[in-house]
């Protein structure tokens, strides 16, 4: 829920206890409870809160009435999921639609659709799974998402996700809490959950079943003596006489498993079949349409990546090695084309990620004309990676891991050109000390900032409506990073200055014109520098002051004009810096404020630019607190908000306000969580929301907002991802933030309304 909405919201109240929050009023007694009579509703009460009214079941299990009335905090943050999501450990479903269902980490869930090659972000989960969680289409076309892991351990909670309503409804806990099992619908259309590990590590061998008519879940008991085995990391496969193949994963000591199993629905029972070749975990098993056999493929023995292959043949049930994989691996993605084939994509291998991609042709059997043929590697390599065949008959790759974390960037298998390209006409590119802006038409310009330790000369848009990235254009003269963007009157953008990849300041200068697509060079400033303040002045020039320069490293005075095709040197600050803020009054002079000195000391000095006199005006009373690398943002009513930055070694929590008719400084209220390196952008309701930052021992995930009448700060929500670098550029509806990128080099984007 947000805050806005007014539904009212109908459910069926079995599980009404995992949708309750805030203290519970009344406490009548009821004698009796049919699951079908009684339902849980929602109504909103007004901005920001709802009331649940429904029925509850006690420590007891006696049944109450029970209202629960829910105040949410303002404003939160939402992962759109699709191109710009790194959903990390996913799973991936094709709907009855022809439309992909992904699902991540965190609550976050994209929708693809093949034919327009689009994204469009489905509703966020109602619980965190964590990567280790099940993704299941049922018989009516909704999806069953359960168990995973996450922060606090196993879970066992359970969710369901309707397409046509865009939707999902939590379904009853788990039996057992778990991460890494196996979820096989039956054909009776019941869910099978096998194995896995509870939240102490401990390797589960109690199976349970998801009834998707009651909404429960209930332990199987086996009928048959032998009882199923304790795995995780195992593969389950459902045949086509109806049976499920548990086959390898791994022990509790985390050693490779050989045995392999069959349970048969008809009668409840588990009973051995042949063991496999190689003992594996971390593998892949694909049925085979052709003859019903099963292909298992590479895996972790325990101590080592496999090359292996080898088929089950359910009428011998039997093991029979097939061709071998090129590249030894596990963890890999693996999905069937609609030839018979099964692609292999991506896994790791010792410490390496792998971007490669292998086909397996079945021929006519393990050792009779069935090989593996190499295929192009995948644009990003990446382990744990979501796979998906779709019905035109290429294959959706999505999430997974790499090296530095959790990857988005999803990609599309063409198998007539056996190639990979990239899923939605782009992918964000991870960068950090980038830049944003909004674009006259709407999309947001990112340009340069840090790539791979390098920096950037490409630069791309992204449509908020289509929720789609592209390239802008050809790539900068110069790659920078630390560098300004200005949006001039015409609706071109102006880079300037910034570090190359050696990290030198630059004098380069750049223009792209959003209409053709194009970058020129905007001629060279006087002085190289980064981490400088760019101002646009009233008569659309733009003043560019401070920064580091190239020569000693260190912070220059210097300033200069650029006024649309030429870079003007002006009087120098009295003061040199960087690290510093540059803000336009509403009287069209600018406030430069704070920074670092040439000894790398915060400075407490502010100065002011008068664009008519082209010079510094009398001195202005200085901050309250010498600060660096902190931010400021002209209030509605016309005065300036500093925030936060750090000084003598300490992130900063207090805030000022400066009075341009008084030329004072006043304190204002401290923020909650202290943080230098945020960003602070102004709303259409005259709020501001202050995102992500440093207190110089971790990248922070908190947000806060700032209400100017109140002089108070309020929590607005979590970021997905931790983040400093980073931008934040509100969109054109004056309530929607996008913020992007941030160290560690991250590609996800999110968005807080």
């Amino acid at each position: 829920m947000h805050v806005g909405d007014c539904m009212p919201v109908s459910m069926p109240a079995p599980f009404i206890r995992s949708y309750l929050w805030g203290p519970l009023i009344g406490d009548a007694t009821m004698p009796g409870y049919d699951p079908a009579a009684h339902w849980l509703t929602v109504q909103a009460t007004g901005a920001g809160s709802f009331q649940v009214t429904g029925t509850v079941e006690n420590l007891a299990q006696a049944f109450d009435s029970a209202t629960a009335t829910v105040r949410v905090v303002q404003g939160d943050f939402a992962n759109p999921g699709g191109v710009m999501a790194e959903w990390g450990t996913a799973t991936a479903v094709l709907l009855p639609s022809g439309r992909a269902l992904v699902v991540g980490e965190d609550r976050t869930a994209g929708l693809f659709d093949p034919p327009t090659g689009t994204w469009r972000p489905a509703a966020p989960l109602l619980a965190e799974h964590g990567g280790g969680h099940t993704e299941t289409l049922l018989g009516d076309g909704t999806v069953l998402v359960a168990g995973g892991h996450g922060d606090s351990g196993a879970s066992a909670a359970s969710e369901r996700y309707d397409p046509a309503a865009d939707q999902w409804t939590a379904e009853g806990d788990l039996v057992q809490e778990r991460t890494g099992h196996t979820a096989t619908l039956l054909t009776d259309g019941k869910v099978l959950l096998v194995g896995g590990a509870d939240g102490h590590g401990e390797v589960l061998a109690r199976p349970e079943c998801f009834d998707p008519g009651t909404g429960r879940w209930t332990a199987l008991v086996p009928a048959s003596v032998t009882p199923p085995a304790a795995r995780r990391q195992h593969t389950a496969t459902l045949l086509a006489d109806g049976k499920v193949l548990i086959a390898g994963g791994c022990d509790q000591e985390g050693g490779g498993l050989a045995s392999a199993e069959l349970f048969d629905p008809a009668s409840n029972a588990w009973s051995p079949t042949a063991s496999l070749n190689a003992a594996r975990g971390l593998h892949s098993a694909t049925l085979l349409p052709r003859d019903g056999s099963v292909l298992v493929a590479g895996g972790y023995d325990g101590s080592d990546q496999l090359a292996s292959a080898e088929r089950y043949d359910p009428v011998t049930a039997s093991w029979t090695l097939a061709a071998s994989l090129a590249t030894a691996r596990s963890s890999h993605g693996a999905a069937l084309l609609g030839g018979g084939k099964v692609l292999i994509m991506g896994g790791e291998s010792g410490l390496a990620v792998l971007g490669s991609s292998e086909l397996y042709d079945p021929g006519a059997g393990p050792g009779k004309g069935d090989s593996w043929s190499l295929q192009g590697p995948l644009l990003l390599p990446r382990t744990e990676p979501a796979a998906t065949a779709l019905a035109d008959g290429g294959v959706l790759v999505g999430g997974g891991r790499n090296l530095t974390g959790s990857m988005g960037c999803p990609e599309r298998f063409d198998p007539g050109s056996r190639t990979w390209g990239s899923a939605s006409g782009g992918h964000a590119r991870a960068r950090s000390c980038h830049t944003a802006t909004l674009l006259n038409d709407g999309t947001v310009l990112v340009a340069g900032g840090s790539a791979d330790t390098l920096a950037s000369a490409t630069a791309q848009r992204f449509d908020p409506v289509a929720m789609s990235w592209s390239d802008a254009g050809n790539p900068m003269a110069s790659p920078r990073t630390h560098h300004t963007a200005s949006l001039l009157a015409d609706g071109t953008v102006l880079t300037a200055g910034g570090t190359d990849s050696a990290g030198i300041p630059q004098a380069t200068a750049d223009t792209y014109d959003p209409v053709s697509n194009l970058w020129s060079p905007a001629g060279t400033m006087a002085d190289a520098r980064a981490m400088h303040g760019a101002t646009l002045l009233a008569n659309g020039g733009v003043l560019v002051t401070g920064g580091l320069g190239a020569g000693s490293w260190g912070p220059q005075s210097s300033a200069e004009r650029f006024d649309g095709s030429a870079w003007t040197a002006v009087q120098p600050l009295s003061t040199a810096r960087f690290a510093h803020t540059a803000t336009a009054l509403g009287d069209g002079t600018v406030l430069v404020a704070g920074g670092l000195d040439s000894d790398f000391l915060p400075l407490a000095s502010v100065e002011r630019y008068d664009p008519q006199a082209d010079g510094w005006i009398s001195p202005t009373e200085p901050l309250q607190t010498p600060r660096a690398s902190h931010t400021a943002t002209l209030l509605g009513n016309g005065k300036l908000l500093v925030v936060g930055g750090f000084s003598n070694g300490t992130a900063l929590g207090c805030a000022e306000i400066y009075d341009p008719a008084t030329g004072a400084w006043a304190a204002a209220a401290n923020l909650k969580t202290p943080r230098c390196g945020h960003t602070a952008t102004l709303l259409g309701n005259g709020k501001v929301l202050v995102t992500g930052g440093n207190d110089l021992r971790t990248q922070l995930a908190s947000a806060e907002l700032y209400d100017p009448a109140a002089d108070a700060w309020i929590d607005a929500g979590l970021l997905d991802s931790p983040r400093t670098s980073h931008t934040a550029t509100l969109l054109q509806d004056g309530a929607t933030v996008a913020v992007f990128g941030g160290d560690q080099l991250q590609a996800n984007l999110e968005f807080w309304k």
